[in-house]
């Protein structure tokens, strides 16, 4: 991918609304380092790992990207039998994974037309985490889509909030401390 076009990704990915302040530098030079291929009916490209943390008070914000996806080929899409046996099953779970999530991009009609209409040839999606350690161990999950040059975020908004996970597990410690517990 070439500075410019990733330095515009960027841009888009610390004005969504949901971000923490991102290092710029860093993610510029995760997505330059990504092979696309020029020509290809790929959806999405796996992104080298990577990762960005900051700790705050009682809570530690996680991010990465994980897929470039191909504005163009979103309409592209046929989802065979197994596969969706297998997204189902990982979604019961409350599974997190990319690839499914980007399955998933390409079932909603909006958010293709959506890619479909941009002129910028790449979307992100990348994964955001909170942890919460104060009274209980709760981990927010959620994914992050970037498509730029959309300025009507809402639809964007309510599909990355109905992909949320929420976990919380009770820490000892803090509930044998709780005052109706002495």
């Amino acid at each position: 991918m070439n500075k410019k076009i990733a330095e515009l990704l960027v841009d888009y990915l610390e004005a969504h609304p949901n971000m923490i302040s991102v290092d710029k530098d860093y993610f510029v030079d995760i997505l330059m380092q990504t092979k696309i291929p020029q020509k290809s009916d790929e959806f999405y490209h796996k992104i080298p790992p990577n990762h960005q943390s900051i700790d705050s008070d009682s809570r530690i914000y996680s991010f990465s990207l994980r897929r470039i996806l191909r504005n163009r080929n979103a309409k592209k899409y046929r989802i065979g039998l197994i596969r969706s046996a297998l997204g189902a099953i990982g979604e019961s779970l409350r599974i997190y994974d990319s690839s499914l999530l980007a399955r998933k991009i390409r079932k909603s009609r909006k958010l293709v037309e959506m890619m479909d209409q941009v002129g910028i040839p790449y979307s992100l999606l990348g994964k955001f985490e909170i942890i919460d350690y104060e009274s209980s161990v709760k981990c927010e999950t959620k994914p992050i889509l970037i498509i730029p040059g959309v300025e009507d975020l809402d639809a964007i908004l309510a599909w990355e909030n109905k992909k949320k996970r929420v976990y919380e597990e009770i820490r000892i410690d803090k509930a044998l401390s709780h005052p109706k517990m002495t």
